[in-house]
């Protein structure tokens, strides 16, 4: 999902709540100043109305940037004391619990459905508009120049005198039933064809109205507020704000034009009579006007006797009521949950923004092996825990971008081969050596990834995302409730006999020293937190075993050992740690296998030795894309 399509999906749910907020707050501050006049209270409703498209995107106005991606910010030193590996830890589970959240949302079919409708929702909102734009204009252009009886028209001038705006064409139409105005592209007066037949107070207090209209430039002002409103045309509390904003406007025309006609009770009497002679005419008109709406709300506000307050007490209650409202915009934005991208963003944060100290990158030109130099690294690069503490000091030779990325990002072997697949050649091709130190000589192996991930994106440019997709995979389930195989066991609390330091390297002969190979009863590695290979039972079979993992660790390493095609997701039900062996003959068998032990198959080993099972399912799966790399430039 694209940045701008990102925006769109915060900006969406941010105002699902948002925009309520508002409106409570406002309609609370409308009811409290009730006696503060119709003019401040249109003024609030108009403020909400603003804010309540602006403060949806203020999250995102603080972004540095906006981005789908999982963001690792480089930049700051770290050097974090003993406890760092329960902060990792702590870390890493904030970052998996964000990106449940986020992923879903931003990948997933819901997010997308969302702004599918979203989208549908401002191509309604502008057909609308422009259909309502096409009317009025039909309007007027099929309207006529209208001649009124010298005493409306005597005061029509003397209204223009009093509101001091210029000339004002009048024209009549047929199509319309009560006053109207536009600006069109200057002020307009559309008089219905019946108007001539009014009496003169009702019909000066009408002219005084639509005038009113026309020195508060309404026309123009309602035109913006409805493309304003296109952006969160969805959602209906803002159709409601936006009805007591017309009703506001209706009612402060109401007052300008009482104060300069025959006053506020005899004007309320010549808005009825107007409503009644358009009842005559076009009973929906009369439905619209004599429900429970604006005329109704109109008439008794202008025969309320309540006194108003003094000016110096209606200045200070718009005064005070635009700090509140700007006070709970304040609020909305402080206690506003973290946009989707943002919690992504607070997931790399948590890392402390680390970064090595010094680090060199040189490309290795002695080729592949075996006749370049030997690959290898003194700090295991693969995704488990294994590690030996290295005194703060990465060392790796010949080993192409692809080792790197995999071991910053701590990516399965699933997710390797679809990222391998989406890379320019020579991230794979090409080798390089990287030698790094940080201060802090007791850096773990988590905080080592974080600092790579930080030189990756300086010196490479890197930059990826996480993406979900619903691909094929196989769920991995136990093949009998509650009963787990032979070599299956939880790790045993508090077991010495279980280290995690770093093995050591294979002989040239491909044997591996007896240290590494050391187990403990059952046949569990000694080694915990990594996929460890181990002495197979047999010369054509493969074995291998861990201690110590989330059965969500071992799940995602059985899709290559098994040489599945697709990959595996943990649907066990079985929480905590867990030490597994599994010993079975792979297909195809090895080239160098001379005899045939009638070993199990990898599933039917799964199901006698561990007691778990494979279903092929349709499920999320995330996967690490890369949307910019560069070759290195020199040191």
């Amino acid at each position: 999902m694209s940045g701008a399509m990102e925006w769109a999906l915060d900006y969406l749910l941010n105002s699902v709540w948002q925009i309520p907020v508002l409106a409570v707050c406002t309609w609370g501050l409308v009811k409290l100043t009730e006696r503060a006049g119709v003019r401040l209270q249109a003024r609030l409703w108009v403020g909400c109305l603003l804010l309540g498209v602006l403060l949806p995107a203020v999250p995102r106005l603080k972004m540095p940037e906006f981005s789908p991606r999982r963001t690792e910010v480089v930049g700051v030193k770290a050097a974090r004391p003993a406890a760092s590996r329960t902060i990792a830890g702590a870390a890493d589970r904030i970052a998996g619990y964000t990106d449940g959240i986020a992923l879903p949302m931003k990948t997933g079919w819901l997010g997308r459905l969302l702004l599918g409708m979203y989208g549908a929702s401002l191509l309604l909102g502008g057909v609308r508009l422009l259909r309502e734009l096409g009317k009025t204009r039909t309007v007027v252009l099929r309207s006529h120049p209208m001649e009124l009886p010298r005493g409306i028209e005597a005061e029509l001038l003397r209204l223009e005198r009093s509101f001091d705006v210029g000339p004002v064409e009048v024209r009549g139409s047929a199509e319309l039933h009560s006053p109207a105005t536009v600006s069109w592209p200057l002020p307009m007066l559309l008089l219905p064809e019946s108007f001539a037949m009014l009496q003169e107070e009702d019909a000066a207090a009408a002219l005084g109205h639509e005038l009113a209209h026309v020195k508060r430039r309404d026309f123009a002002g309602t035109l913006v507020l409805e493309m304003v409103l296109l952006v969160v045309f969805y959602h209906p509390v803002m159709r409601w704000v936006k009805r007591r904003v017309a009703e506001s406007r209706e009612m402060v025309c109401d007052e300008m034009a009482a104060a300069v006609t025959t006053g506020r009770a005899e004007y309320a009497w010549s808005l009825v009579n107007l409503a009644e002679g358009s009842m005559v005419e076009d009973r929906e008109f009369l439905v619209g006007i004599l429900g429970k709406g604006p005329l109704e709300i109109r008439v008794e506000r202008l025969v309320d006797t309540r006194v108003l307050w003094s000016r110096r007490y209606r200045v200070l209650s718009a005064v005070a009521c635009m700090a509140m409202l700007a006070g709970a915009s304040v609020g909305v934005v402080l206690i506003a949950p973290k946009s989707f991208a943002q919690m992504v963003s607070s997931a790399g944060a948590s890392e402390e923004k680390l970064e090595f100290d010094v680090a060199s990158i040189r490309q290795n030109k002695s080729g592949a092996p075996p006749a370049g130099d030997k690959p290898g690294s003194n700090v295991p690069l693969g995704p488990g825990d294994v590690y030996r503490p290295s005194g703060g000091i990465l060392r790796a030779t010949n080993l192409p971008l692809l080792a790197y990325i995999e071991f910053a990002y701590r990516m399965t072997d699933y997710q390797e081969e679809s990222l391998r697949a989406s890379m320019p050649g020579w991230v794979v091709t090409d080798r390089f050596n990287i030698e790094a130190r940080t201060e802090n000589r007791s850096a773990t192996k988590d905080q080592l990834r974080g600092m790579m991930r930080s030189l990756l994106a300086e010196r490479f440019k890197l930059a990826v995302h996480y993406q979900t997709r619903q691909v094929p995979v196989f769920a991995l389930v136990m093949a009998r409730p509650g009963a787990m195989g032979p070599k299956l066991q939880s790790h045993p609390a508090g077991a010495a006999a279980c280290s995690n330091y770093t093995p050591p390297a294979r002989s040239p002969d491909g044997t591996q020293p007896s240290d590494q190979l050391q187990v403990v009863k059952g046949g569990f590695p000694t080694i915990c937190g990594g996929i460890l290979g181990l002495p197979a039972s047999a010369q054509d079979r493969y074995s291998f075993g861990a201690a110590n993992l989330p059965m969500g660790r071992i799940a995602s390493s059985f899709s290559s050992w098994g040489n599945l095609g697709r990959p595996v997701v943990d649907r066990t039900g079985l929480n905590g740690k867990y030490d597994f062996v599994l010993d079975y003959t792979p297909e195809p068998r090895p080239a160098y296998a001379t005899e045939d032990s009638g070993g199990p198959t990898f599933q039917e080993a799964l199901k006698e030795q561990l007691g778990l099972k494979l279903e092929a399912q349709k499920g999320p799966v995330e996967f690490l894309v890369v949307d910019h790399v560069e070759r290195p430039g020199e040191n």
